[in-house]
């Protein structure tokens, strides 16, 4: 599986291939793949429900199109500089871009705002670091 290292422990590895985004996640013990695969075992509804959007997330042909633009799936955090919200049911993935890398930190379960602000601030400074990284290269 095609890697990218970097210095500050954020490697990324593909999760999906897409025909305009190629859908990327960060490796950590808390990651993304390990969050659906719980999810798969724990809640099958909400497995299915985020697998079939991240499916139409792939299908995109140009940016800014199909599910990119809907507000209710799909959203930048107002607050958080560079940091996405896809949003399914309960679920939130925390994402960012790079390039046409669309970049998941982690996920997690809708909760109170306090909660949420504390996984964005996570997710911005993975950001952060990353684009720091890329930045040395």
């Amino acid at each position: 599986m095609p890697t990218d290292g970097s210095g500050s422990g954020h490697s990324i590895e593909i999760l999906f291939n897409g025909k305009y985004y190629d859908l990327y996640y960060i490796r950590s013990t808390n990651d993304i793949k390990t969050f659906i695969d719980n999810l798969e075992r724990d809640d099958i509804s909400q497995h299915d429900k985020l697998i079939a959007l991240l499916t139409k997330i792939t299908e995109i042909e140009t940016p800014n199109s199909g599910i990119m633009r809907n507000k209710e799936k799909f959203r930048h955090c107002e607050g958080y500089h560079g940091i996405y919200e896809i949003k399914s049911d309960r679920v939130r993935i925390p994402c960012f871009f790079e390039g046409k890398k669309l970049i998941f930190t982690h996920g997690f379960f809708k909760g109170k705002i306090k909660e949420q602000r504390k996984e964005f601030k996570t997710a911005e400074t993975i950001r952060e670091q990353r684009k720091a990284y890329n930045e040395k290269r």
